[in-house]
């Protein structure tokens, strides 16, 4: 075997709780009002955007 490709998030492991709360933190710490609405909303939205 010469490699192996898997895809981890969302098929191994599921960090969508993980990230939320990073964004969520963040925002906190920055005195801007997040919730999850707000971060299904901007799921899968380029960070250029």
């Amino acid at each position: 075997m010469k490699a192996v490709i898997f895809d981890l998030d969302g098929v191994l492991i599921t960090t969508d709780d993980c990230h939320y709360e990073a964004w969520k933190q963040m925002a906190d710490e920055e005195g801007i009002y997040f919730d999850r609405a707000i971060n299904e909303r901007l799921r899968g939205v380029s960070r250029m955007d």
